[in-house]
């Protein structure tokens, strides 16, 4: 009775054993299928940034393959409506990303200029340079995300410049007071721009990906030789009771 107590204990035990290395060979082909995803949307990147620009308006904005589309398209800056995102770091530096409604010809886009550092007060925020006037536009289509553990503190009724704590689109059209594209269009680098564009367009490289996976691989084998030498420990320890009995 007692021994059958004991391979109960040791069959639960083993389930246990297996689900979990189940569950790291999973994480570890994730990892893998995220590396091939980064791999493509490199190579997709790449790819387009050697093409010219498609057209804003020819954009399929339900599409789920937007970010980092390369575009293109005319229109004049609303400087009367500038944004400022705040705590924005480059190279250290604290500073904040400058966003402006510009209007085209299918209505209106926020383009985000770049970064600029921050003034030594934070009561006053830096003064920017934009040319005023209608002008092609060249950029990568950025599709922001809304992150729940930051708070929007500015409000309708707060003066222009705007100083924002996320691009929260819908928050900016009514902060705005006008409908805007769903996307926010990152402008190209320029040698002679006093905006720094440094946009990364894939947060984790294919590499970390395979070392991650690697990782849950190590940790899945390490686990399985680890329960094989506890279960034929106790196995023997089974038969050799076994045999006294």
């Amino acid at each position: 009775m007692l021994l059958t107590r004991t391979y109960l204990k040791s069959a639960v035990a083993a389930s246990g054993v297996l689900a979990a290395i189940i569950t790291m060979v999973g994480l570890g082909l994730w990892q893998l299928q995220r590396m091939q995803q980064k791999e493509l949307r490199l190579n997709s990147i790449a790819e387009l940034s050697g093409q010219q620009g498609v057209a804003l308006s020819a954009l399929n904005l339900k599409s789920d393959l937007l970010q980092d589309v390369p575009v293109q398209f005319v229109g004049q800056p609303d400087l009367n409506r500038l944004v400022f995102l705040d705590n924005r770091i480059e190279g250290g530096v604290v500073g904040y990303e400058v966003l402006v409604p510009v209007v085209f010809e299918h209505g209106q886009v926020l383009v985000n200029y770049g970064w600029v550092a921050a003034t030594q007060s934070r009561q006053q925020l830096p003064v920017v340079s934009i040319d005023p006037g209608e002008q092609m536009y060249h950029g990568v289509v950025s599709v922001p995300q809304r992150n729940p553990l930051v708070s929007e503190t500015a409000q309708s009724t707060d003066p222009f410049p705007l100083l924002i704590q996320q691009l929260d689109l819908p928050k900016l059209e009514v902060l705005l007071e006008t409908e805007l594209v769903p996307v926010v269009i990152q402008l190209s680098a320029q040698k002679d721009s006093a905006f720094v564009r440094n946009w990364q367009p894939v947060v984790m490289p294919p590499e970390k990906h395979f070392a991650y996976a690697v990782q849950w691989f190590v940790l899945a084998m390490a686990a399985a030789i680890v329960a094989l030498l506890v279960f034929f420990s106790k196995g023997r320890q089974y038969d050799s009771s076994e045999y006294k009995s």
